[in-house]
């Protein structure tokens, strides 16, 4: 907690002209302190200029959203990097052979590459199941996509033309 003011200039100093600032928090006599929310976080945000309340919460959600895809990405970065692990000795034994090497490899890097984005979709499903089932059911359905196409791929009669 900090006194009033600490919070900044109040008159032309030294340091510049002062500045409007925007404060999310608690107010308590003369300082700030942190907001309790019902869902239980304690908020005490500051952002430069006047801002609304509502334009506050709407920085705090964007910024919130951009840590949550970060960390989503992150998540499947390290699936893919384990599945790759996982599989190197396949590609370890195929790379002497030139041509084939390759292609072993281009395969392995297709199936790692659907395999992470299978598992990181189905966990990230399991989190939203709760409050939101009908967008955990659908990303459910485009995790197991791959994996449904394959298998009426393969049920298919192929069709030679001569």
């Amino acid at each position: 907690m900090f006194p009033l003011q600490m919070q900044g200039l109040t008159k032309m100093s030294e340091f510049g002209s002062q500045d409007t600032v925007s404060i999310m928090a608690r107010q308590m006599k003369n300082s700030f302190g942190p907001y309790q929310t019902t869902a239980g976080d304690a908020l005490e945000l500051l952002y430069m200029g006047k801002l609304s309340p509502a334009e506050i919460v709407r920085k705090e959600h964007a910024a919130n959203q951009f840590t949550l895809w970060l960390l989503r990405g992150a998540g499947w970065l390290v699936l893919f990097v384990g599945f790759t692990c996982m599989t190197s000795f396949i590609t370890k034994l195929t790379a002497w052979l030139p041509l084939v090497g390759t292609l072993v490899s281009l395969g392995v890097a297709s199936m790692n590459l659907t395999l992470s984005g299978t598992v990181a979709l189905i966990v990230m499903a399991l989190g939203w199941l709760w409050y939101r089932p009908l967008a955990a059911l659908f990303m459910i359905g485009v995790a197991v996509m791959p994996t449904i196409i394959t298998h009426m791929q393969r049920q298919r009669p192929h069709s030679h033309t001569n």
